[in-house]
């Protein structure tokens, strides 16, 4: 019996060793080739790519096509799942690799069509700009055919990977629309409701066109709202939505960057810093190259974060110019309010018939699924939170929002140039800043701007308004702009960047608290001289001083009380212990913060209530929580204490803010078993994985989960400074230099170059990352050389 035992226990020994041999085998065949000579049909002239230990590239080519067929062969050989994702993303055909969980999520992304935007963009797209495309197209297939086997995220999925085509690198561009513009307007729809159902003055002063904490370029600032009375809102004689379901703050896709004039470098020449807020995931969005090549008879230079998917070097440094880019957050979207009966909507020239768009949805494993797409002339037609019907009026419809002119960067050789190419470039709406090797700074809006009429369109419009919201487009000369400021320096960080006309042409969009410009602009303001490595300190400023205010507030409040629950004792005490930071060490933070987030969620839910019942709406949670701005009113309320806005539970205003500070603190306790325990470290520990990850088993051995994740640090920062860090979100590169010395350039990059979980480079880079250390934007000794060689004709 025990040698029939011993027998099978070796048997399975076996077994599980060539299964995990077997499996070694087929992810090894996927990494990609990184030495000797390959033969390249499409290739005019040899190209050479080199790798350092990081895995950072260098491309040496004759001309820019050949560059860019280079780069789409590395894209193709690190990151092909990723450009997979992303143009499936874009189109809504995720359900072809995940089955029925993606399904609505496709069916969100169907609705708009970009398949056919991006194939009608193609057709239209300048002569240079195709072919630079095509050769591009035709390095990812060569990457994808070379690699021995293919990679390994199909294996785990069971499914093929499709060949690339030029209209997919369109749409990996429409993903980051996407990902930056708000394509539902949903911004909108929840201020139309406030409006609608409540009043314009209460929509005003709950979500205001600015606050104490704009920082504005041109100093501009909107005075502040008084607080409301009885006569536009009452709530004495509601319920608080105290219990609500703890609904975590969105986060903002947005990015930070901030220039200095060469008058405030050793150098003379200006320096630029850019980091980009995306969530975080393996591979990391970015991919770093420097691409070398001659174009108009002159050698150019490009190093920087590439898009894996685009033929463009997105964020960098040329030599002569360096750019970064941070989300605008203007007007790009409209809800058009239909009127519609029987299959018919109101227009100026008539009724006109719903247009019926059908399609299929494959989904893996299971039939094919109809979706139809109803449509007007101004977009498909989508839900209002009233349960009322709108068209979806989005800048990415338009076939003009999207061009390759960014590849044109290479050329630019001063200010003016880069401003020029950030102006004409097709990229979703972006706060361009430039800084060139003679010392000038500059902002603008990079992509493309309608010309809008003098409409409201941050909400809901009429459909009698629908056809003059926009009256063409907004010449690039005409683009606001800041170029070589007095003060010699500049900052971006997705909040209102300037009034005026200025702000009329971009429009709200729903910008960011202007906390973190305020933050940054202080920090440049105190200083006279900087270095690249003081740039890198801004970036990783973790003080609190957006909420050390409502640390006061709850301290004064706790202290005035007779007496404390043991509950409410001790958080007086970690309050002591405040360090004014989002350190990794301080629960106190996490505390406040939870406080602050829960106060908001529980006023704006408590108002939404209040609309419900009067007008008798069935209203999901939240739409009010996706308004912005917010912190006036939070901040007014919780001072003024005005007895029309106390919900009738409670005798005082102390009394509901005690309440929702216990709210906060039994969030807490459940998620960290006590007080003390919730550091925000521990709060924001680290997740960033790789969307195989789900697939692997909970129970599978912690190295094989490690192969598709990275290790599970607690961080610090968070979303209102200027280090901005999440669990899953946060700087997805950190990029510091001054154009011309970029051997003293700093470059930061979560999850490091590969896609690969065994290549010799998995994770380099990320420490330096997590750390905040200081490491180079520039390739090191190259330690791999691969050469692209094309057939003899």
């Amino acid at each position: 019996m025990k040698k029939g035992i011993k027998i099978l226990l070796a048997a399975a020994m076996v077994a599980l060793l060539v299964a995990t041999a077997i499996a070694y085998r087929l992810l090894s065949s996927s990494l990609p080739t990184l030495s000797g000579n390959l033969s390249f049909d499409a290739l005019s002239q040899p190209v050479s790519i080199s790798r350092d230990e990081n895995g950072l590239v260098n491309i040496d080519a004759k001309n820019r096509d050949d560059a860019m067929a280079a780069l789409g062969f590395v894209h193709a050989q690190e990151r092909f799942f990723q450009m997979d994702l992303s143009r499936r993303s874009a189109s809504g055909r995720l359900s072809e690799l995940f089955g029925e969980r993606a399904l609505e999520y496709d069916k969100s992304r169907r609705i708009h069509l970009l398949e056919t935007v991006a194939q009608r963009r193609l057709a239209s797209l300048p002569t240079d700009h195709q072919r630079m495309l095509s050769a591009y197209v035709a390095g990812v297939n060569k990457g994808l055919q070379t690699l021995k086997s293919k990679p390994f995220e199909y294996w785990l999925l069971g499914t093929e990977p499709q060949p690339w085509q030029a209209k997919d690198s369109l749409l990996v561009v429409y993903a980051m629309f996407f990902d930056l513009n708000d394509e539902r307007a949903n911004y909108d729809d929840s201020r139309s409701l406030l409006a609608n159902y409540g009043s314009a003055t209460l929509l005003n002063y709950l979500s205001p066109k600015g606050t104490d904490w704009d920082s504005a370029l041109d100093g501009s600032s909107f005075s502040s709202a008084t607080v409301p009375g009885d006569d536009v809102i009452d709530l004495s004689q509601s319920v608080a939505a105290a219990g609500l379901a703890y609904l975590p703050q969105q986060d903002e896709v947005g990015s930070n960057s901030w220039a200095v004039s060469g008058a405030h470098t050793q150098s003379g020449a200006a320096m630029l810093a850019n980091d980009m807020h995306l969530g975080l995931r393996l591979p990391n969005t970015w991919f770093r190259a420097q691409l070398n090549y001659n174009r108009l008879q002159a050698p150019r230079m490009m190093v920087g974060a590439t898009f894996p998917g685009v033929p463009a070097v997105v964020v960098g440094s040329n030599g002569q110019v360096a750019w970064g880019f941070t989300n605008a957050y203007g007007d790009w979207h409209d809800r058009i309010q239909l009127d519609i009966n029987d299959g018919y909507y109101s227009t100026l020239e008539g009724p006109k018939a719903v247009e019926l768009v059908q399609s299929e949805i494959q989904v893996k494993g299971k039939k094919p699924v109809s979706f139809v797409v109803q449509k007007t002339h101004w977009g498909p037609i989508v839900d209002n939170a009233d349960g009322s019907k709108s068209a979806l009026h989005w800048l990415a419809h338009y076939e003009e929002s999207l061009n390759l002119e960014l590849a044109q960067m290479d050329a630019a050789s001063s200010l003016s140039d880069a401003i020029n190419v950030c102006q004409v470039s097709g990229v979703p709406p972006l706060n361009c800043l430039i800084a060139d090797n003679q010392g000038d700074i500059g902002w603008t809006i990079a992509g493309k701007m309608p010309i809008r009429s003098s409409q409201d369109t941050s909400m809901t419009v009429p459909w009698q308004q629908a056809d003059k919201l926009w009256l063409g487009w907004l010449s690039p000369q005409d683009y606001p702009k800041k170029l070589s400021p007095k003060s010699s320096k500049l900052w971006t960080a997705n909040a209102r960047m300037i009034g005026g006309l200025g702000y009329e042409m971009i429009g709200d969009g729903g910008y960011a608290n202007g906390a973190r410009g305020k933050q940054i602009q202080k920090i440049l303001d105190s200083k006279d001289q900087f270095t690249e490595a003081e740039l890198l300190a801004i970036a990783l400023d973790d003080r609190a001083l957006f909420l050390e205010r409502w640390k006061n507030y709850l301290t004064i409040l706790l202290k005035k009380q007779d007496s404390l629950t043991n509950q409410q004792a001790t958080v007086l005490l970690m309050l002591d212990d405040w360090t004014g930071r989002a350190k990794r060490y301080d629960s106190a933070y996490t505390l406040v913060r939870q406080f602050h987030r829960r106060y908001r969620q529980t006023l704006y839910q408590s108002v939404q209530d209040w609309l419900a019942v009067q007008h008798q709406l069935t209203l999901d949670d939240g739409v009010l929580n996706r308004l912005r701005q917010k912190e006036q009113a939070m901040w007014q309320l919780a001072n003024h204490k005005p007895s029309n806005w106390l919900p009738q539970e409670f005798a005082s205003w102390d009394e509901w803010m005690l309440a929702i500070l216990d709210e906060a603190a039994a969030d807490l306790i459940e998620q960290h078993g006590h007080l003390q325990a919730a550091t925000w470290g521990e709060h924001n520990r680290l997740a960033v994985e790789h969307p195989m990850a789900s697939v692997i088993p909970s129970w599978a051995p912690e190295p094989l989960r490690r192969l598709v994740a990275a290790p599970s640090q607690t961080m610090a920062g968070d979303s209102d400074m200027p280090r901005v860090q999440g669990r899953r979100f946060g700087a997805s590169q950190r990029l510091i230099v001054t154009p011309g010395r970029e051997h003293e350039g700093i470059f930061h990059m979560p999850g490091g170059q590969a896609g690969h979980p065994l290549s010799p480079y998995y994770l380099k880079g990320h420490q330096d990352w997590v750390q905040g250390r200081a490491s180079p934007l520039l390739a090191g000794e190259s330690r791999w050389q691969l050469q692209l060689i094309p057939s003899a004709p």
